[in-house]
Parts: structure tokens; sequence; C-alpha cells
């Protein structure tokens, strides 16, 4: 898909995202600047180019905490979950880069809020109860980790890590999460750091 073909141009004042809009969209805004708005009405929030809304509803599937109105003329790149999905499985990039947002919300925000069940349309709203895909992944980075100490970059991108620990992308997408919300690992720049040897050890089971 061009990106012509989601990129959506609004005028100032123009709706993006309703309040409590389950529209399976996320939002990455591309020029220009948007308001989020709470349930009153009232703006709380200014994003700007780069930054990206809409992860409740669109990673989730829930209700959006917010609305979301253009504070000027921006142009909008609109990613529904079937492109959400796609990237994922096409792009290790994009995922570190999600997952990266994702971790570096509130935790009242998408990124710490329990995954809804009984949802078979996406490959992104499961968070499994086995701990054995952690497991496998955390082995997966002492064994890709450069060196022996830490702080010490891990080689390889998502793909080639989910491949070594023998899971799917879909339960590597979760372990990422969960050790970037643990403050095991960070991502800068695409490049996956091992903060934290000895907890990541740990979770790995070979402490």
């Amino acid at each position: 898909m061009k990106p012509d073909e989601i990129q959506r141009s609004y005028a100032p004042g123009d709706e993006i995202l309703k309040y409590g809009s389950r529209l399976r969209e996320l939002y990455v805004i591309a020029s220009g600047a948007v308001e989020l708005l709470g349930e009153d009405g009232e703006a709380f929030r200014l994003l700007v180019a780069g930054e990206v809304f809409g992860e409740v509803n669109a990673i989730q599937g829930m209700a959006s905490p917010y609305a979301a109105r253009a504070a000027e003329e921006s142009d909008v790149q609109v990613l529904d979950l079937a492109l959400i999905n796609r990237l994922c499985q096409e792009s290790p990039e994009f995922v570190f880069r999600l997952v990266g947002h994702l971790a570096s919300l509130l935790p009242s925000a998408v990124g710490l809020m329990p995954a809804p069940r009984n949802n078979a349309d996406s490959q992104l709203d499961r968070t499994s109860k086995d701990d054995e895909p952690l497991e496998a992944f955390c082995k997966a980075i002492l064994e890709c980790a450069v060196g022996p100490d830490a702080p010490t970059a891990v080689q390889g991108k998502l793909k080639e890590l989910s491949e070594t620990a023998d899971i799917s992308m879909r339960e590597a997408y979760t372990a990422l999460h969960t050790l970037l919300s643990k403050e095991v690992v960070h991502i800068v720049d695409n490049q996956l750091t091992l903060l934290k040897r000895a907890e990541l050890e740990a979770l790995s089971g070979s402490a």
C-alpha cells in the first residue's frame, strides 16, 4: 500500500477520531498538529508530526478514551488492523517502533491494559498466559547478546529473535513488550539493548 493510499488530509477543527470509537485504526501524524479531547470535549494534549494516537482502539479493540481533531491543516496516515498486522509480519523495524511507543505510554494507556479476550480477528490482541514463550524469548536474547555484561547490544531483528526462540511473531511481540515494560531491555533507533542481564536470566529460567 502506497503512502497516499493511507494518508488523509484534515482542515483545522475537523474530527479525526470520535470519543468511544472502536474503529481498528492507528493514526500517525505526517504533518500539522492534532488535539486530543476528553469525554467533556476539552483538549488535554497537542500532538505534532511524528506522533501516534489511536492505540487503544487499534491494538486493544477497546473504546477510545479520547477524541481527536485537527488543530491546523494536517495530514494523517491511517493504518487499519489488517495493515498493522501485515507490517508486523513483514517489517521488524515497524514492530520495534510500535512496541517502543506502547512501552513509553503512561500506565493507564494501552501499553499496560489487559488485552481483550475471544477476539480472533487480530494477531495482536491476545496475551498468552503461558510463560514458555517469554522464557524462550529471553534465552534467545541472551544467546544473541553481543557481550557478557550489561548494557550490551542484541544482534538481530524481532523476526530473527522469534526464529531463534522458536516462537511466533505474536508471542515475540508480547514478550518484547513485557521486557520493555520491566526495563530489562530498551530500543533506540531500532537497536535492541540488554540492560539487566540478571533479571533476564531469571525470566529465562536459567538463573
